[in-house]
């Protein structure tokens, strides 16, 4: 198979900066579904056929995977060899740094992902359970042995010495491995079925396993025994990525079509710790994947691939917390800080959108102090939705931002959609505030808009019917967006 080799040189100033996050102009806005660092390099996979390398996150190759068009979904390293795997079931590998490739079908059902244990790789599937590769012959083999078939569709699958992991189903249920009896054994994250629980994640951080999904963290201390909830200031979404860095785990979790919550803990803390004291919102598009290369974080998002520098040093100021609520129609921040050095003042800075930003206040600062400080500051002009942040500026002029927080005086309209799982129809029940539209947009598992429907929405109670029977059983993201566009819901919805 002939290779599509191209040098990619990229030249300062960048096209494109969000905060911190400046875009790698020279890499196609397309969706980079993939990370993964190996020998010294960065590998970012396209979800249009493309594989692109760099040994220092400035220059990149590019490779083509297929003479055809093909989707790619994930990507490992096996051996020193790449594997692809693709939404038409095929699993490419090179190995040769892709300059040749082969492929052969895994199963009748796109690939998850890969995992390696003792030397083997396994491939998880949307819906055919496990496969794992025999090396001499280059064969795919399921490896489903006492798995359910309700289970068959593993999101996730991880690798610790003697024992494998699959997230799968959607029961709150988890499989481990018994490689002494050759078969899975059935877990539960809660001691019990949960209806409707679905991991988008799992990572093994040491001794220590995360699980996550759109609006949950959960971990386990004692590789899969107990598990106990972890999600202490972290925001609803879609759906979750979680990875583990070198001194970090970094955590995505997507707002379907919003944007993305970036959150960042060190890797060693304790059961409650906050996610969200260096946060950040990204306000659009779908974020796949981060991983950290040459003291940067790359960002795999919808539009391209982004990377900023990873902050080393003490900082000028911590900010332990940064909270909001609404009082009388107006909005109050109140924000904790410790370890201030040279600090100027802050800026209170508010945003519509969470992308388009504006000063609205400055407060004079300690300055110089190891104790903590609390600031505050009154919104006398509170919209509906609000997002804010704080800039803490030093006597030199440098800036260091706080996360982000959303705050809202509007009277939440109530909104519930069941069925929930459902077995094709759903109803969204609504009571509104007042008369609108609202727009519905169903999302797959991976992001993309399946449906769209509008309907007019009356003062008071409303019921809207949803079909979903020409959809194939699965996990579903349902939008709803009304009030002129002033409220919106993200729903978890699973197809059975």
């Amino acid at each position: 198979m002939k290779k599509i080799y191209l040098n990619i040189f990229l030249l300062l100033p960048f096209t494109f900066t969000f905060a911190q996050w400046t875009k790698i102009s020279s890499i196609p806005s397309k969706s980079i579904v993939a990370l993964v660092v190996h020998n010294s390099s960065i590998y970012a996979a396209s979800d249009s056929n493309i594989i692109y390398k760099s040994n220092n996150g400035f220059n990149w190759t590019a490779t083509s995977v297929s003479d055809v068009p093909a989707e790619i979904i994930s990507m490992t390293f096996y051996n020193n060899d790449i594997y692809v795997g693709t939404g038409d079931v095929t699993v490419f590998n090179s190995s040769d740094d892709g300059i040749t490739w082969h492929s052969n079908a895994l199963s009748t059902i796109p690939s998850s992902r890969f995992v390696v244990n003792n030397n083997i790789l396994y491939g998880a599937t949307f819906g055919d359970g496990v496969y794992s590769l025999n090396i001499n012959t280059n064969r795919w083999l399921p490896f489903t042995n006492g798995l359910p078939t309700y289970s068959y569709n593993v999101q996730n699958i991880i690798s610790a010495p003697n024992f494998l992991i699959i997230g799968a189903g959607s029961n709150g249920t988890f499989y481990r491995y018994d490689f002494a009896a050759n078969r899975w054994n059935e877990e539960y994250y809660y001691g019990t079925l949960k209806p409707g629980l679905q991991i988008n994640r799992m990572i093994n951080n040491g001794n220590t396993i995360f699980a996550v999904n759109g609006n949950k963290v959960i971990r386990s201390n004692n590789s899969g025994i107990g598990w106990t909830d972890d999600n202490t200031r972290t925001h609803d979404g879609a759906d979750r990525n979680i990875y583990s860095g070198s001194a970090n785990n970094y955590m995505l979790t997507n707002e379907v079509p919003k944007g993305t919550w970036i959150q960042e803990r060190k890797k060693n803390a304790v059961i409650g710790e906050s996610w969200s004291i260096n946060e950040e919102f990204f306000p659009r598009g779908y974020s796949f994947d981060i991983v950290e290369f040459n003291d940067k974080l790359f960002l795999a998002k919808d539009d391209g691939l982004y990377f900023k520098t990873i902050a080393t040093g003490p900082l000028p100021v911590s900010f332990l917390s940064i909270n909001s609520k609404c009082e009388e129609g107006k909005i109050l921040l109140k924000w904790k800080t410790a370890g201030e050095q040279n600090t100027s003042h802050f800026s209170v800075e508010k945003s519509p959108n969470g992308h388009s930003w504006s000063m609205v206040a400055d407060i004079a600062a300690a300055g110089n102090s190891e104790t903590e400080h609390i600031y505050s500051f009154i919104d006398s002009n509170g919209l509906p939705d609000n997002y804010y942040r704080i800039a803490e500026y030093d006597v030199d002029g440098k800036v260091q931002y706080s996360s982000v927080v959303k705050a809202s005086c509007s009277i939440s309209d109530v909104i519930r959609v069941s069925p929930n799982p459902t077995p094709g129809r759903i109803t969204i029940d609504i009571a509104a505030q007042s008369r609108s539209r609202i727009l519905i947009k169903v999302f797959d598992s991976k992001g993309a808009m399946i449906k769209m429907q509008k309907q007019e929405l009356s003062k008071g109670s409303n019921q809207i019917m949803v079909n979903m029977i020409p959809l194939t059983t699965g996990v579903y993201y349902l939008y709803a967006e009304w009030n002129n566009g002033r409220m919106q819901r993200s729903v978890k919805v699973v197809k059975q």
